[in-house]
């Protein structure tokens, strides 16, 4: 996926990542220590449940849209650039007003050109 935004890439970055010697998240003791001060704190964490409760719908439409059909273009492209490499052609559909005809011509299938690597 990272050869996807290659073209962007503007230079030498500092590389921000950390690295973690566990996987950062919760074990049991952690969980345990959390419930403890949950109820120590009962108030502030119920206020933190009603606060996200109300919240749950907090993404718009449009956006949650938008990113589900941009993760679906960048698996696409992901997907048809090795065959690409090969030679294979790739086009947009022509959508018109005048007919409502499908057809496609010098057409493959792409499941079987992954397949067999062309």
């Amino acid at each position: 996926m990272l050869s996807t935004f290659q073209r962007f890439k503007q230079g030498a970055v500092k590389d921000y990542r950390v690295n973690y010697r566990t996987w950062p998240g919760m074990n049991h003791v952690g969980a345990q220590i959390l419930a403890l001060v949950a109820r120590l704190f009962s108030a502030e964490f119920s206020a933190l449940d009603e606060y996200c409760r109300r919240h749950a719908g907090f993404f718009d439409e449009t956006i949650r849209r938008f990113e589900r059909e941009l993760q679906f273009y960048l698996a696409y492209v992901d997907y048809i650039n090795p065959l690409r490499a090969t030679g294979l052609s790739f086009c947009y559909p022509e959508v018109t007003a005048d007919s409502k005809a499908i057809f496609a011509t010098d057409t493959f299938d792409l499941a079987l050109a992954k397949k067999t690597g062309l």
